[in-house]
């Protein structure tokens, strides 16, 4: 959980922390995360990949997690 919590980020790096948490664990669809923060479902995945999170193949999304 550490990997989410540093101190003095900018909010950006906040918004995309946000972003590879709800991804993560979560398990939200990043098409889904684009709608939520008005992005385009490619900046999420660039956003998530520069955080080193793992990205999912597309339609393997447990909801209810």
């Amino acid at each position: 959980m550490c990997l989410y919590l540093r101190p003095r980020v900018t909010l950006q790096e906040a918004r995309n922390r946000m972003i590879a948490y709800l991804y993560d664990v979560r398990q939200l669809p990043s098409t889904k995360l684009g709608e939520m923060y008005g992005m385009e479902r490619s900046e999420v995945i660039r956003v998530l990949r520069q955080l080193g999170i793992p990205i999912r193949p597309p339609g393997k999304v447990p909801y209810g997690s």
